[in-house]
Order: C-alpha cells, then sequence, then structure tokens
C-alpha cells in the first residue's frame, strides 16, 4: 500500500496565535490508512509545543464523537465506504465525513533531543474491515503537527 499525504499550515504561529493546518492521508491509497485533520500548535519558551486537533477517517477511532460539520451539511454524518482495491485513486467524498476524534501532543526539547507524547494517539476504528492492518510507527500513527516538516511523532 503506497501512500499520498497532503499537508498545508495555512496560519503561522505568532506571539498569541497558534500555527493552523489541514492535512489529508492516503488520500490516494486503498482508504485504510485514509484520515483527514485540522490541528493547531503553539509554542512556549524554547522548549516546549503543545499541539491539539480533530480527525476523521483513521484518526477518528475509538472516542469518537458525531461530526461538528453535521452543523453545515448532513452529508458530513456518514462515512462512505471506500472501494478498496490497488488505490491510485482520490476519494474526495470520504474527506471529513463520518465521526470525528480529538487528539493532542505536548512535544519538549531537553538537550538536544525532542520528546514527544502523544496524548491521544490514534487508534484504529471499530469500522475498519476484518484484517485491517494495525496501525504502525510512522508517517500514519502520530498526531499531525502544523510544523509536520520539522518534527515527526512517535508513539
Amino acid at each position: 500500500d503506497r501512500s499520498f499525504d497532503l499537508h498545508y499550515r495555512f496560519v503561522d504561529e505568532g506571539r498569541l496565535r497558534p500555527a493552523l493546518a489541514v492535512g489529508l492521508r492516503d488520500l490516494a491509497g486503498t482508504g485504510i490508512y485514509s484520515s483527514e485533520y485540522l490541528v493547531a500548535s503553539k509554542t512556549f519558551g524554547d522548549r516546549l509545543r503543545v499541539t491539539g486537533g480533530i480527525g476523521w477517517g483513521r484518526l477518528a477511532g475509538r472516542g469518537n464523537f458525531t461530526n461538528p460539520l453535521v452543523a453545515l451539511d448532513e452529508r458530513f454524518r456518514v462515512r462512505p465506504a471506500q472501494a478498496g482495491g490497488q488505490g491510485g485513486t482520490f476519494s474526495a467524498k470520504q474527506w471529513f465525513r463520518g465521526p470525528a476524534a480529538l487528539f493532542a501532543g505536548v512535544e519538549y526539547q531537553a538537550g538536544r533531543k525532542t520528546e514527544i507524547a502523544p496524548i491521544r494517539p490514534p487508534r484504529p476504528s471499530k469500522t475498519e474491515p476484518p484484517g485491517a492492518p494495525a496501525p504502525q510507527a510512522g508517517a500514519h500513527n502520530g498526531p499531525p503537527t502544523p510544523h509536520q516538516s520539522r518534527c515527526c511523532a512517535r508513539t
């Protein structure tokens, strides 16, 4: 399964304002790892960064709730099933649809090494097909951050 991800930081961090970003993970894959998110991150001092966001798809595992975008349109309530197959097609009808879940993380730099502690790491959702692979360490496992290019989340 190959993956194509898109991450766009649309607001840079300011003195009082957090950085804000939106992202799509596995947007042209088989759908097993696909997810979407909105994330905010704020740095305090030189060593502490706090991140929080809302995710859909793979990021909306256990502890999810009704999608708040339902207030805009009822079509956001249910995430359509992915056709599966070999991937390579965009499934825009799934994006930001279905249940949502919150995630958060704290990043602290002690010396030269950065320690990352996800507060609510993503877990497989109850709606995944039987036999779907469990989350693996790497690009699809930690909470996203607006500073994606500078840090990688670990669990």
